[in-house]
C-alpha cells in the first residue's frame, strides 16, 4: 500500500480550478469534477454549466473508485478486463468502470484523487492528469 497523505481544501481547489480552467478553454463539452481524500471521501466538487446530470455522480465515483483502487480508473479497468473479472465482484455500486479517475500524490504520498465526467472516457482521463500534474509540481 502507498504511503497516504491528507489533501487540503486549498490544494483540492487548486486541481479543480485548473481542470475547469482547461475545460473552459478547449471549447469540449461542459465537465463535472471532483476531488476527494485519500479514504474517497468527497473534498471539493464543481461542474460547469450545462452538464449532463449523470456526469454529476460518475465524477464523484471515479474519484471514489481511483482513491480506493489506488489506481487511475483507466488502469484498474484494464486490470479487470486482464483478470476477466467484473466490477460487481468488489460489491461496491460506487465503483465505476471508466477512464477519468486519477490519482492525487503530494510529498510522496498518496492524498486523494480526482474525477471528471462529461466527455469522453479519454478526454476526461486527460483533464484529470493535467489537474494532477498540478498538485504534483506545488
Amino acid at each position: 500500500m502507498a504511503e497516504r497523505g491528507r489533501i487540503s481544501l486549498a490544494r483540492a481547489q487548486s486541481v479543480l480550478a485548473c481542470i475547469l480552467e482547461r475545460a473552459a478553454k478547449d471549447g469540449g463539452k461542459p465537465v463535472a469534477v471532483a476531488v476527494v481524500d485519500d479514504r474517497g471521501d468527497l473534498v471539493v466538487f464543481a461542474r460547469q454549466d450545462g452538464v449532463a446530470h449523470r456526469s454529476v455522480r460518475i465524477a464523484q465515483d471515479k474519484a471514489y473508485t481511483s482513491a480506493l483502487q489506488e489506481s487511475s480508473t483507466r488502469d484498474f479497468v484494464a486490470s479487470l478486463k486482464k483478470a476477466e473479472r467484473p466490477i460487481a465482484a468488489f460489491a461496491d455500486p460506487r465503483y465505476v468502470g471508466l477512464a477519468g479517475g486519477v490519482l492525487l500524490e503530494g510529498g510522496g504520498a498518496l492524498v486523494g484523487a480526482v474525477g471528471v465526467s462529461g466527455r469522453s472516457a479519454d478526454e476526461d482521463h486527460e483533464l484529470a492528469s493535467e489537474g494532477a500534474k498540478t498538485l504534483a509540481s506545488r
